[in-house]
């Protein structure tokens, strides 16, 4: 028991994205662009993420990379969209 000043951890695993709001604006359509609306983009994926982390004192640092399983794009053309993200995470342990 007790503080402890540093710690560092691994993490693995799904993670399901929910989108909550699709816009569509562009400026102009462009004949072979195959995304014509907001309905040829999935409401939901799942990806798999896959990082690390530590904790220094009260500071803490995550970093993680997401890549998407499923293809996010459900139109009726052959074309693949993924999630592919690195997320940063920079925090202070309130407790």
């Amino acid at each position: 028991s007790g503080f402890r000043s540093f710690n560092i951890r691994a993490m693995a695993g799904p993670t399901f994205n929910y989108i909550l709001e699709k816009q569509f604006k562009p400026t102009e359509l462009v004949s072979d662009w195959p995304i014509r609306s907001v309905n040829d983009i999935r409401n939901s994926t799942w990806s798999f993420q896959m990082g690390g982390g530590f904790d220094f004192l009260i500071f803490t640092i995550d970093v993680r990379y997401e890549f998407g399983v499923e293809n996010i794009y459900s139109g009726t053309d052959n074309l693949d969209l993924r999630n592919n993200l690195f997320n940063l995470s920079l925090g202070i342990k309130l407790l």
